[in-house]
């Protein structure tokens, strides 16, 4: 399985060791848009979304008004995307991720650990 992660901080960092934990058999690469390279250990790092053929899985964990944009490079892969929250930083680029994704026919999944808290549930549950 290919995963590819934009947005290699501290939290896509976290993100490439978790995936190797899960499995140690994942390919995963890091879309670079600057000169570092090398900064993950089992992270191959490319520069141009061509460099590879398939990507299955999308972690978005760039900041978040590169969101739009980031998934925009990957969307023709048609992957599952895990994004980092929040989505966007206005409700327009909001909505056209969601049309973007639907359009394509993309699964997704924001990734929002309070949404497990006990007090956001009740709420929810309301």
């Amino acid at each position: 399985m290919n995963a590819l992660i934009l947005g290699l901080g501290s939290i896509g960092r976290r993100h490439a060791r978790v995936l190797r934990s899960i499995d140690p058999n994942f390919t995963i690469f890091a879309l670079r848009s600057g000169k570092t390279d090398g900064s993950e250990e089992g992270v191959m790092d490319i520069h141009a979304t061509s460099e590879v053929e398939s990507v299955d899985l999308a972690i978005i964990s760039s900041p978040t008004d590169r969101h739009r944009s980031d998934i925009e490079k990957v969307l023709p892969f048609k992957p599952f995307f895990f994004l980092e929250k929040p989505l966007a930083l206005s409700v327009r680029d909001g909505e056209a991720i969601v049309d973007m994704m639907s359009r394509e026919k993309c699964e997704s999944y924001v990734g929002c650990v309070f949404r497990f808290l006990p007090g956001l549930r009740e709420l929810h549950d309301e």
